[in-house]
Order: C-alpha cells, then structure tokens, then sequence
C-alpha cells in the first residue's frame, strides 16, 4: 500500500485550486494518484484542526474533504484545475490533530480515537530514539558523539513534549559539540531550553 502525509491545512488547501487561479496547478489529490501505481493509497493529514484558509469565492477547502469522505462522491471526485473526475473511493484515511474542534459535519464522517500524551518513561525512549536519528542525520558516529543519553539527561527531557524533546536535543547537541563534550549532558539540555524559552519574537519582514 503506498502512504503520503500531508499537513493540513496546507493539504486542504491545496485541492482547491481552479485553473483561472494565478499560480493554479492540478490538485493534490490527482498529484498523488499520478505518482501512486495503486488505487487505494493511504493518506495520513496531521493538524486537521488548524484551519485551513478560505477558498476564493468564500468556498472553504473543508466542502472537498467532505466529498472525498462520503461514499456518494467520492469516486467522482472533480479537480477543477483540470476539469476532470477522479476516483477516490479506495483511499484510506487517517487524521491526526490537537483537539477535536472541528466543524460538525467533519466530525461526524471520522471515527476518533483518543491517544494519551506519552509517559515519562515513554518520553526517555523518544528522548535517546531523537539522539540516534539526530547523530545519523548529520553523519555523526559513535567516535564523535555517544548515542547513549545519561539518565540525568534523561530524566531532564522527560518532562518535556515530543516535539520539544527532538529540538532541544538537537540545540543541546550543539552546545556540547561546542564545548568539547561528547556527550549530551544536563547543562546542554538546560542551555537548549534556555535558548527556547527566552528568545525574543522577531518581526516579520517583506521586499519586493
């Protein structure tokens, strides 16, 4: 079975498109299945309770979704950029989001499971499984850098998110590489964290 993950919103925007649109293209939907050689792919949208944008016309991206998860249309599913019906009835579907505020008729197609945030004890396995894709992500091997993590270190990314926990060891990483250590140690840890917490909001700029 072939698998693509999308983010949402930008996936649910990204079916929209009409072909008078500037910048238009062909739709994700009929993107994936050109590049798929199956007809029943599964398709992982993570954020699907972030909002997507509003269409033009007012349209929202969420009147696609809905068609692509009811039985009645989805096989003939329009792309408007290339004026054609695809079929979409095989794909399967599976969504990830922070909560479950989502319009009503959104809800109602999906079947919710509600997963637990990680345990402590869980979040040290994330902890030392970010370390060993971190040192193989930048060719680091066991000579320059232990992919073992103390259990002091340890003990400090348990009581962080998943997320924060693959960023700071990143950033801790770096601290220790600087100062000669071969280890991913507490101080680097709270140094990390430090560089999160207190770095001040940059403004935005543009040039045309």
């Amino acid at each position: 079975m072939a698998v693509q993950q999308w983010e949402s919103p930008s996936f649910r925007q990204g079916w929209m498109s009409k072909k008078s649109w500037r910048e238009a293209e062909p739709g994700d939907v009929f993107k994936f299945l050109a590049r798929s050689e199956v007809a029943n792919p599964l398709v992982f949208v993570d954020e699907l309770d972030k909002p997507p944008m509003k269409a033009s016309g007012g349209n929202s991206p969420d009147d696609s979704l809905l068609a692509l998860l009811e039985e009645t249309s989805n096989g003939s599913f329009r792309d408007e950029y290339l004026g054609i019906e695809l079929d979409a009835s095989m794909f399967a579907w599976v969504f990830a989001g922070n909560s479950l505020k989502l319009p009503d008729p959104l809800l109602s197609r999906l079947t919710v499971f509600n997963i637990e945030a990680p345990s402590r004890d869980e979040v040290r396995l994330i902890g030392q499984c970010c370390m060993r894709q971190t040192l193989k992500r930048f060719k680091l091997n066991e000579g320059a850098f232990s992919a073992e993590l103390p259990t002091e270190t340890l003990d400090m990314l348990s009581v962080l998110t998943p997320r924060e926990v693959r960023l700071v060891t990143r950033a801790g990483m770096g601290h220790a590489l600087v100062a000669g250590r071969k280890e991913l140690t507490p101080q680097d840890i709270a140094a990390a964290r430090g560089e999160r917490v207190g770095r001040p909001k940059q403004a935005a700029g543009f040039m045309r």
